[in-house]
């Protein structure tokens, strides 16, 4: 009996890792592509993987896609927490 070479399945990765990496990849099974990458969250809060479907089989297309993901990726920054003053609070609280 031979062992079938199992083949590995289609991946593209792109951008920094930590600031704008893409990942596209070919599901084992189905063969659809996903594009994945990290939520962009505040230092010291684990980030949550996200995985988007392309509509798309073709993998230059979805190379194409990976790459601008990347770039808005880059583009973006961490979401800020802003600070709020205690009279802030007051102010709110005399509002509602």
């Amino acid at each position: 009996m031979t062992d079938a070479k199992r083949s590995k399945p289609w991946s593209y990765s792109t951008g920094e890792r930590g600031k704008n990496r893409v990942r596209a990849f070919a599901h084992a099974v189905t063969g659809r592509i996903f594009l994945e990458y990290y939520e962009k969250v505040e230092r010291g809060v684990k980030p949550k993987i996200c995985r988007v479907v392309l509509g798309v089989c073709e993998r230059e297309r979805a190379k194409a896609a990976a790459e601008e993901l990347s770039a808005r990726l880059r583009r973006a920054e961490a979401p800020r927490r802003e600070h709020v003053t205690l009279a802030a609070l007051f102010d709110i609280y005399e509002k509602e």
